[in-house]
């Protein structure tokens, strides 16, 4: 489809993106994140027998990094800590600080002291395994380039869960999930709109809602068929649009005296 002729009103763009950013900041010191440790865990086999499975990673769960970075922060890397004020600032229960630590455990990145009575949840120490990932940790903090890219994972697949039936779904909700944390640190406001205008720029998601000023701080998006292919796919944004621009001529084997060329396609 030919764009000429379309004047486009960049003035108009740059103040309902104000606004939105203005909504967003408001809605985040309304209501600060609490993110249920139950929604972002991954499952964990403790069992003797029998194979574990994949813990994911630890930048992409909140509570995980952000002890990991708060026990870094400390200064005490091979001392004992009592976590109970990290407990209480982020109103864990007891069920929950125990999952979080118990992971962190299993992934040798801390050591819970044991007593006569068994382990002490709030008692733990960082392993020289867990000092090296909390730097790595730091360095995707300070990483524009991870931030982005995780920014653009999470939205598109929060928009796919949130959205039923392809409904579409207000973006200012992503601040209160547990994408909107990355590697302990909370995505920023111009992080997650950055995202979102990247995502919309390359077809994977659509603004469903007006342009009017008035009503641009309850933006709402939709995912498009290629977002839900990318989604679906199991692979990251960045890796599904560069699968897409990598469509070729293909040539089949047909048979030992020959082969048959097809022709260029793009998946």
């Amino acid at each position: 489809m030919s764009n000429k002729g379309i004047k486009i009103n960049r003035r108009a763009i740059e103040q309902i993106q104000k606004e939105i950013g203005k909504e967003f900041e408001r809605a985040a010191r309304k209501h600060p994140v609490r993110v249920p440790v139950q929604t972002v865990m991954p499952d964990v086999f403790l069992g003797a027998e029998g194979p574990q499975r994949p813990l994911g990673t630890v930048e992409a769960d909140p509570y995980q990094s952000l002890l990991l970075r708060w026990l870094s922060e400390q200064g005490h890397e091979h001392q004992i800590v009592n976590i109970s004020a990290f407990i209480a600032d982020h109103e864990l229960s007891q069920d929950d600080a125990r999952a979080v630590v118990v992971q962190l455990e299993h992934r040798d990145l801390i050591k819970v002291s044991t007593s006569l009575t068994g382990k002490d949840i709030t008692q733990v120490q960082l392993t020289e395994a867990g000092v090296i990932e909390a730097q790595r940790l730091q360095r995707l903090r300070n990483s524009r380039t991870a931030r982005l890219a995780n920014a653009c994972d999470e939205l598109l697949r929060w928009a796919f869960e949130a959205g039923q039936e392809g409904d579409p779904v207000e973006i200012m909700a992503f601040v209160d999930t547990a994408g909107s944390y990355f590697a302990g640190d909370s995505l920023t406001v111009d992080e997650i709109l950055g995202a979102f205008r990247y995502l919309e720029q390359r077809g994977l998601v659509q603004h469903a809602g007006t342009a009017d000023t008035t009503t641009a701080a309850s933006i709402k998006v939709r995912v498009t068929d290629d977002g839900t292919d990318c989604v679906l796919s199991g692979r990251t944004v960045n890796d599904f649009l560069s699968h897409q621009r990598q469509g070729g001529d293909t040539y089949h084997i047909k048979d030992s005296t020959g082969f048959m060329a097809g022709s260029s396609t793009s998946l």
